[in-house]
């Protein structure tokens, strides 16, 4: 047998031997451009771009001329309730996040134009889409840090830290977005105008012992599953309201119905449920707040973000006037009516007011009559 037919053999095994490597060769070498230092991109230039601040502390530049802003589909309403500009935003999201016309949030009830507007809505939200798509804009939503890295325009008007005082929260997204859109002036003239609705529930509040006012327990169930429910959520210190909750929490999720039942609460506020189906649930027939229709929800419509600058107030002021009917006179509906006709100048008809205030989801709980329309003289609202 000569020398080549006994290499062969050997070559071929060889080869197949070294298969199993071939991978692995492959990762090593693709890891090395993990080494590669991260692009650089020209600092801006001065004269072609203006300078602002953002809520995480960075000095972003914003580009003159400016060409508008990209919120992505989940934050155009932050957007539009902290500006009222809707001429500065330029793309929101893709055809299917279009909501149809008359749908959507509040927001859209002021500003039906973007919703026929079909060049707003030609924006994927997707990282690879917007990379290819962007043309100068500045951008206002969750891709923040990955856009950074490729040198788009980004600002950052959300904090990322835990956040302790709500209404710090709310001031800094108004101020840093008015700011972006060259109305810094407008932004001071929002969060003056958001402090002064809390200072006047204050003081016709007048607790003097903001400590003791009622237990106050929230829940969460999902889809109106009262067999499945969290309780316990942070209250506003400035309504006096005492967590029901209280040491519960440190027991785990309060989704036990014992545990519900021990906490009795003297009211309770369902984020996420509708008040009759929870009261006609034998569990809580026991509860306090059920024997003497202590129970309010469906509520999202009124209050569905924790940074709402129109609502935020609003809540307070309906939270109120549930807990202490005899302190304040009943007039949340006016309030409404007249803040969004000053602030957008949009007039609610009476319907709405009573889609929004979830009238009819909460008719049978007590003292709820003083958010109803005015009736007419002889009769008398049913919940009261």
């Amino acid at each position: 047998m000569d020398k080549v037919s006994l290499i062969i053999p050997f070559l071929k095994k060889a080869v197949r031997e070294i298969y199993w490597l071939l991978p692995f060769t492959a990762m090593a070498f693709l890891s090395l451009s993990l080494l590669r230092p991260a692009p650089e991109f020209p600092q801006p230039d001065p004269k072609q771009n203006r300078f602002i601040t953002d809520v995480a502390g960075n000095v972003v530049a914003v580009p003159q001329p400016f060409r508008g802003v990209v919120s992505g589909p989940y934050l155009y309403f932050d957007f539009l309730q902290k500006t009222h500009a809707p001429e500065m935003l330029a793309k929101i999201g893709g055809p299917k996040n279009r909501p149809r016309y008359g749908g959507g949030e509040l927001i859209l009830w002021f500003y039906p134009m973007l919703v026929r507007d079909e060049t707003v809505w030609d924006f994927p939200a997707d990282l690879e889409s917007v990379l290819a798509h962007d043309r100068g804009y500045v951008h206002f939503y969750q891709f923040d840090r990955d856009l950074k890295r490729f040198g788009l325009y980004v600002v950052t008007c959300h904090q990322r830290t835990m956040i302790t005082d709500l209404d710090d929260s709310i001031f800094s997204q108004t101020l840093c977005l008015n700011d972006l859109i060259d109305k810094p002036e407008q932004g001071l003239d929002f969060v003056a105008d958001y402090r002064l609705i809390i200072a006047a529930l204050q003081e016709e509040l007048q607790l003097e012992t903001p400590t003791r006012g009622p237990r106050v327990l929230t829940l969460v169930s999902p889809h109106d599953d009262w067999t499945r429910l969290w309780g316990g959520h942070e209250l506003d210190v400035r309504l006096g309201f005492r967590d029901a909750a209280g040491g519960f929490k440190a027991l785990g999720r309060g989704s036990e119905a014992e545990r519900i039942l021990a906490m009795d609460p003297d009211l309770i506020i369902l984020y996420v449920g509708d008040a009759p189906h929870f009261m006609q649930d034998p569990r809580w027939q026991g509860l306090k707040a059920v024997r003497e229709k202590k129970v309010y929800g469906s509520i999202g419509r009124l209050h569905h973000y924790s940074f709402d600058l129109d609502t935020v107030p609003l809540w307070l002021r309906w939270l109120a006037e549930l807990a202490y009917p005899d302190r304040l006179e009943p007039k949340l509906r006016t309030i409404i009516r007249d803040h969004y006709v000053k602030k957008y100048g949009y007039r609610f008809k009476e319907d709405e007011l009573d889609w929004l205030l979830h009238i009819e989801e909460n008719r049978i709980s007590v003292n709820y009559g003083r958010f109803e329309r005015n009736l007419p003289p002889g009769q008398v609202n049913r919940s009261q």
